[in-house]
């Protein structure tokens, strides 16, 4: 069984390779010696508005946006926002400012906190809002939701995703496009499965980095997190570091 889901989560890695715009990720799975509970997002953009981001932390397992040159942001809405964060055993991450409503109001169902929430209203994009929750302790779960809009008009679509278990070496990914495109195609279906190989934190959040397309790639999280002991630990990756030079 183990062995038929790594390859099918290395035939998605292989589309995702060929994916030109994926838009933003989020990944929710386990390392492949079984120790960590993963979690990773990556944003991607187009213009220079939207390249003009990296990731930072703060150290307390708290991961934002924020802008690389702050003189050249020209929409702060589309750059700042929270990306990751968590709270005792539950762990959140988004493609954006979800994360801090998920985290005040954390309930066994994340659908509750995102109630009032629709997807993004950038039309004509109508860019989808992907979350992911994560819970620790006598029974572990994760949860994936999906808000994006009808396909038949206005409404929204509220798809939510409950795992109980992981295989080891796998994650389930959702992103918000399925491709470039004007307007940007919006992601449908149900998660993916993906490769999580690798001893430690680099090797896996590198592997996904390098499947995305390098011309809009701008940043990339990955929480490692203990599941004995719930610790967390961040890696980040950004497109334009402090030298300016491409992170590869």
């Amino acid at each position: 069984m183990a062995s038929r889901l790594i390859e099918e989560a290395l035939r998605n890695f292989g589309e995702l390779q060929k994916t030109r715009y994926p838009g933003r990720i989020v990944i929710v799975g386990m390392s492949e010696n079984s120790q960590f509970l993963i979690q990773i997002t990556a944003i991607e953009g187009r213009g220079a508005n939207s390249q003009n981001r990296q990731y930072v932390e703060d150290g307390w397992g708290r991961v934002s946006t924020a802008p690389f040159d702050p003189t050249k942001v020209t929409d702060p809405s589309l750059i700042i926002y929270t990306a990751m964060d968590e709270r005792g055993l539950a762990y959140v991450a988004s493609n954006g400012c979800q994360t801090d409503a998920v985290v005040r109001h954390l309930t066994p169902r994340l659908a509750d906190p995102l109630a009032d929430f629709t997807y993004e209203p950038d039309g004509p994009n109508w860019t989808p809002r992907i979350t992911a929750v994560s819970w620790l302790g006598r029974k572990m779960r994760s949860e994936l939701t999906v808000l994006r809009r009808s396909r038949w008009g206005e409404g929204c679509d509220r798809l939510s995703y409950t795992f109980d278990s992981f295989a080891p070496g796998v994650g389930h990914c959702i992103s918000t496009y399925t491709g470039d495109g004007n307007p940007l195609p919006s992601y449908y279906g149900e998660p993916f499965l993906l490769p999580l190989l690798g001893a430690d934190k680099e090797t896996v959040a590198h592997s996904i980095w390098n499947a995305l397309d390098q011309e809009y790639r701008v940043g990339l999280a990955l929480k490692w997190i203990n599941m004995e002991t719930g610790v967390s630990e961040v890696f980040l990756i950004n497109r334009f570091l402090k030298d300016e030079k491409v992170a590869t």
